[in-house]
């Protein structure tokens, strides 16, 4: 099961390129929104089929996300500092990725697992809202200031 939901990742970001000529605007949104639908999955429904499409759903939002502020980072440097923004921000990533099963156990010690999880699903759908303003924002920037 972590294997496909592994798989939907690295797809997800396969695909980045063709989103991002189609699409750039709500790649942030969609990728967010995705990553909170498939968490809500898994913690609101327990049966099997419904985790593993959760699971799959929310790895492709994060394999566009991790695409889409990869982009978003470097696009505006020189090429010399890109190296270590790309650095810094993987350095974010795994950070996050450290912190975040803490903060998930932190708050199912309260609620429960399922319930905290869904808590997340539901702070990645809000989080989906506040990117679509970001990504309408952004794209209302001239080219020259991003």
């Amino acid at each position: 099961m972590s294997a496909v939901a592994a798989l939907a990742a690295a797809l997800a970001s396969l695909a980045f390129p063709a989103l991002l000529r189609r699409i750039p605007r709500v790649l942030l949104a969609l990728s967010l929104g995705l990553m909170g639908l498939g968490l809500l999955l898994i913690g609101l429904l327990s049966a099997l089929s419904f985790v593993i499409a959760g699971a799959v759903i929310a790895n492709a939002g994060g394999g566009l996300l991790l695409s889409t502020l990869q982009t978003w980072i470097v696009q505006g440097l020189p090429y010399e500092q890109r190296g270590r923004a790309s650095g810094a921000s993987t350095a974010g990533l795994f950070v996050g990725q450290f912190l975040a099963p803490l903060a998930v156990f932190g708050i199912s010690a309260g609620v429960g697992l399922r319930p905290a999880i869904a808590i997340a699903g539901v702070v990645g759908l809000v989080s989906a809202g506040v990117g679509a303003v970001i990504g309408r924002v952004r794209a209302e920037v001239p080219p020259e200031h991003t």
